[in-house]
């Protein structure tokens, strides 16, 4: 018996040492490996908040998901396996998790639908991605929100994980109790709506009715007015939303001295709006073919920046230097000390205009709304306890 336990007590040395030499080794290769620098620590998705992320993004066979900082491939193995996307990428600069990943992805057989790439996400198109997936932190979601709403189509759909994009409000929220933060945040990237809208339609087959609507946007927040093509007032549309490429909104408007209720509902394309309205009339509801085309406004130049507040002496000259994308190249010059400022938050929506302007502190900022259309422009600064608005003269 007592053989017996030395023997027994000799082979477990043996098999311990045996593990021991295989754990040392997978180590040393991984610390062989140029370790990069991490701007996020793994910490990987509960499966149970990987699938409500999923869900959340209404994730279906036609999808194609990015996941940026992939880890090791959860979200997007799941995504395969469950939802049966299109095509499933996740983009991981950390080699280890990239090993990690691609052993499962091998395992299940997902060698023709899912792919990792060791890849600074910055470095990355998101084009061709139906659904983007973060659990990344505040500020690099922050950081990269321009490249999102640059890269991305209208339509595409983002879900983080805990973490939000700063003003950008979510579209919207699950509380999960698993999640960190117990939050998981969904946006979709909207379409350029801001701008000056000619529209046309026909009335009960024989009126051809015209008028004009002006759109400012904010992301997918939009407000504006028709210009009623009879009596030149000005009608304010209310109940509006914009999910990707469906724009929709009430109006008031007034025909044949009558007061009339109309939904526009429409899908934009480019300079186009294709939609129907909803006529409420007389305890009646009539539906007419809704087409318009917008002006087209180029507010690439240097435009004069004047304020209205005594406060902050904020006037000087914005540069946009590209109109190509909803993203120029922009700079600011103040008056007041002749300083220079590379702005890396300036959205553009048709004439719709978003800056982030830089005031004191590094991190401290304003935020600017408003249009520019063609020489002229305005719009306000809205701070928590009041408000200044702005006007601008294109000087170029």
């Amino acid at each position: 018996m007592e053989i017996h336990k030395k023997q027994l007590s000799k082979g477990l040395l043996i098999v311990s040492n045996i593990i021991f030499i295989v754990l040392a080794t997978t180590s040393l290769l991984y610390c062989d490996k140029e370790k990069p620098s991490l701007d996020v620590p793994f910490e990987g998705t509960h499966p149970d908040v990987v699938k409500s992320m999923l869900e959340l993004a209404d994730t279906n066979s036609n999808d194609v998901l990015y996941d940026l900082g992939s880890g090791d491939g959860r979200i997007v193995i799941m995504a395969a396996q469950q939802y049966n996307i299109k095509r499933g990428v996740g983009f991981e600069i950390d080699p280890q998790r990239i090993e990690e990943a691609n052993f499962r992805r091998e395992q299940l057989n997902l060698m023709e639908t899912v792919f990792f790439y060791q890849k600074d996400i910055f470095q990355v198109n998101f084009e061709n991605a139906s659904i983007l997936t973060l659990y990344l932190l505040d500020r690099i979601n922050l950081k990269l929100r321009p490249k999102i709403l640059m890269d991305t189509k209208p339509g595409t759909r983002i879900v983080s994980h805990a973490f939000h994009m700063s003003d950008w409000e979510p579209d919207d929220i699950t509380h999960h109790k698993k999640a960190r933060k117990n939050k998981i945040l969904k946006w979709i990237v909207p379409a350029s709506a801001g701008g000056i809208w000619r529209c046309q339609y026909i009335i009960d087959r024989q009126i051809e009715y015209r008028n004009n609507i002006e759109i400012v946007q904010t992301f997918q927040t939009i407000k504006g007015s028709i210009i009623d093509s009879d009596s030149n007032n000005s009608i304010e549309i209310y109940d509006t939303g914009l999910n990707g490429k469906t724009i929709h909104f009430f109006a008031d408007l007034l025909y044949n001295n009558q007061k009339v209720n109309v939904h526009y509902k429409g899908e934009i394309e480019n300079n186009i709006i294709n939609g129907v309205q909803i006529w409420h009339i007389n305890n009646q509801e009539k539906k007419y073919q809704w087409y318009a085309k917008r002006d087209e406004i180029d507010v690439s130049g240097i435009w004069s920046i004047n304020f209205d507040s005594e406060k902050h002496q904020l006037d000087g000259f914005l540069t946009l230097n590209s109109n190509d994308s909803p993203i120029p190249k922009a700079y600011y010059d103040f008056n007041i000390n002749k300083s220079r400022a590379t702005l890396e938050h300036v959205y553009v929506w048709g004439s719709s205009i978003y800056l982030r302007l830089p005031v004191g502190k590094p991190n401290d900022y304003f935020v600017l709304t408003g249009s520019l259309n063609k020489m002229k422009g305005s719009g306000f600064v809205e701070l928590p306890k009041y408000f200044f608005t702005w006007s601008a003269i294109r000087t170029d």
